[in-house]
């Protein structure tokens, strides 16, 4: 059902609102309405012949139709970045967020308030990890996520026998790879965001590199380099740290852990087969969550 309405929102609105209000028609979710398409569809082969049917006509047809124009028309044309053929967070409107809380100060938040919308649109509301400048970021994370879904298109497009359109989101997503080893990629194996304007990477690192593994955008010897560091920078006991800024007071830095990065980071581990590694954050997460409904009951 929630795919669904993703996918109505795109033919209707042209994106997926960030939020099920109208003023959030500004800014996005971030982009893995294809994952689920895909998750749905491999599922939908253990059901029986009629309602399998029915669900490829439904990912052939408008699905296609609408991760197409969520990604050409919205993606790769209002958050793209000429120079270095990758994307950013951001939002249209420069205006005040009418669902901020009132004690919330774009000062402390972020260096203008298109850029404050701008880490709302990547639901990391909000992180160090951005610099201030969202809207002049490029994110780890939503670059992974649109490298899976160039995969996905491509995938898509093979399923609906057009190989011309398989080869070219092939081709996207190839670039994708070589740009964010490029820009994204340190001198130890890391990834980190970039920030467009003083064309310098970010100083600490955030889960979202888990989002890498997640969608398997990185070769086994890329894994095996990035995977211990990443685990020694942002493992603690109760998970996947949200970033290395453990003196920060936002939400999605430090100390603060979010399912989101826990799920990624638990997958992307089994996608390279760090099995152990994958089962012990999985432990350590659920018993974090144990812990807080037998202690406040919530």
């Amino acid at each position: 059902k929630q795919t669904k309405k993703f996918v109505n929102d795109i033919e209707t609105y042209g994106l997926i609102p960030n939020g099920n209000r109208r003023y959030y028609l500004s800014r996005s979710q971030p982009p893995v309405v294809s994952h689920m398409a895909r998750l749905i569809f491999d599922h939908s082969r253990n059901w029986e012949s009629s309602r399998r049917q029915e669900i490829d006509q439904w990912i052939k047809g408008p699905v296609l139709r609408a991760l197409e124009k969520d990604y050409s028309e919205f993606w790769m044309k209002k958050r793209f970045d000429e120079e270095t053929g990758l994307n950013f967070y951001s939002d249209k409107l420069n205006t005040p967020r009418p669902e901020a809380h009132s004690k919330d100060k774009t000062s402390d938040i972020a260096k203008t308030k298109k850029d404050e919308r701008g880490e709302a649109e990547s639901g990391q509301d909000f992180s160090n990890v951005f610099g201030g400048r969202a809207s002049r970021t490029l994110s780890v994370q939503l670059n992974a996520f649109l490298f899976g879904y160039e995969k996905n298109l491509a995938w898509l497009s093979r399923l609906t026998g057009d190989k011309s359109k398989a080869n070219f989101y092939q081709h996207q997503a190839q670039k994708r790879k070589q740009r964010m080893d490029q820009y994204l990629r340190d001198d130890f194996g890391l990834y980190r965001n970039y920030h467009i304007d003083t064309k310098t990477q970010n100083i600490g690192v955030s889960a979202e590199i888990f989002a890498l593994l997640f969608v398997e955008a990185l070769t086994p010897a890329q894994a095996k380099v990035m995977i211990p560091q990443a685990l020694k920078l942002l493992e603690k006991d109760g998970g996947i740290a949200a970033s290395t800024y453990f003196l920060s007071p936002k939400q999605w830095d430090g100390k603060y852990g979010w399912a989101p990065f826990q799920m990624m980071a638990v997958q992307g581990l089994l996608n390279y087969g760090y099995k152990f590694s994958a089962q012990r954050l999985m432990e350590k997460w659920i018993q974090t969550n144990l812990n807080i409904f037998l202690t406040t009951g919530q």
